[in-house]
């Protein structure tokens, strides 16, 4: 009984939840461009590791390389051309080394050894250099050559993302490989936008589930969430690509998401208060904020690291018209 109990009340969240269709970036603030200035520079000073994203530790050295390659392509995502061409020059120079072959962070850890790639970075990766691909449209030609070198390597082993690893593109989600494909070959739209939707909506349904089991006593700890993260960076390639994500999908996804609290989210779903967020910033309190559920749920992650601010530029991105 507690557990049918539960899952009507889920049934009633979700069907009263209504998303908002997401704003229109506003013109930028004298701050937020200073802020915006200032971060980007602070990050390719500070936190760019052979074209990744790292934090740093009190002693200067990196922390939190195994998703050095995911904050690469969000800073891709984030910053101007001038500055993303720093990071995707790089990471494009080792896909062509390495025939294809890219792993999440160089030089590679030894904890790292069999896990060199995984669909987290391999989703950043996507993200990154569709929206740097779009927005700097004189890029594009490297992007391709690098991207479709990479593709060709995963065909040739199977859909491993990186040989050897097992690891490849969770299911439904590969409608946004294909479509940067599509994009950067001027080929033809590709088929399973649905299946990318709705694979989207069941992972954040899957973590706002667990957290309405945690609360009914169900489960002793809810799920991590960063899946709901995952899966918005996958509904942001298809929109940079050009692609609308139905009224449906998005009504689902952002029913689910609203328990959350990510700021980045709320906002891409007509709520929240996402400027107030970004002018209340605290430095280096979560590695990235929009991983992470609010408290209580899940707690500030910084760790004591200087943190590469990747959200904070993402956000302002997001939120504001800013230049490429």
């Amino acid at each position: 009984m507690k557990l049918a109990a539960s899952f009507l009340w889920l049934i009633v969240l979700f069907g009263c939840s209504r998303a908002r269709k997401e704003p229109a970036p506003e013109s930028p603030t004298a701050r937020a461009e200073a802020v915006f200035a200032e971060s980007s520079r602070r990050l390719l000073e500070n936190h760019v590791q052979n074209g990744y994203v790292v934090s740093r530790k009190a002693d200067g050295s990196p922390d939190h390389e195994g998703e050095g390659i995911l904050w690469a392509g969000v800073a891709a995502a984030a910053l101007d051309c001038d500055d993303a061409k720093v990071i995707v020059d790089q990471l494009a120079g080792f896909i062509t080394e390495r025939n294809g072959e890219i792993r999440r962070i160089e030089p590679l850890p030894a904890e790292y050894a069999g896990r060199e790639l995984n669909f987290d970075g391999e989703t950043g990766l996507i993200f990154g250099l569709a929206s740097y691909a779009v927005h700097c449209p004189a890029a594009r030609a490297l992007v391709a050559a690098a991207w479709q070198t990479h593709q060709q390597s995963i065909a040739e082993h199977g859909g491993e993302l990186y040989p050897g690893t097992g690891e490849k593109m969770a299911p439904g989600f590969g409608f946004t490989s294909a479509a940067l494909t599509a994009y950067l070959t001027g080929g033809s739209s590709p088929g399973g936008q649905g299946e990318l939707e709705a694979a989207a909506s069941a992972w954040v349904s899957a973590v706002s589930t667990s957290w309405s089991a945690y609360k009914a006593g169900l489960v002793s700890a809810p799920a991590a969430c960063y899946p709901a993260n995952l899966a918005f960076l996958h509904l942001r390639t298809a929109e940079a690509l050009g692609y609308r994500i139905s009224d449906g999908a998005r009504q689902s996804f952002c029913g689910a998401a609203a328990a959350m609290a990510i700021p980045l989210i709320d906002d891409w779903c007509g709520g929240g208060d996402l400027a107030g967020w970004i002018d209340g910033y605290v430095p280096n309190e979560w590695e990235y904020r929009f991983q992470r559920c609010a408290p209580p749920w899940e707690e500030p992650d910084g760790e004591g690291d200087e943190t590469p601010q990747v959200d904070l530029l993402i956000a302002i991105r997001q939120k504001y018209d800013l230049p490429n």
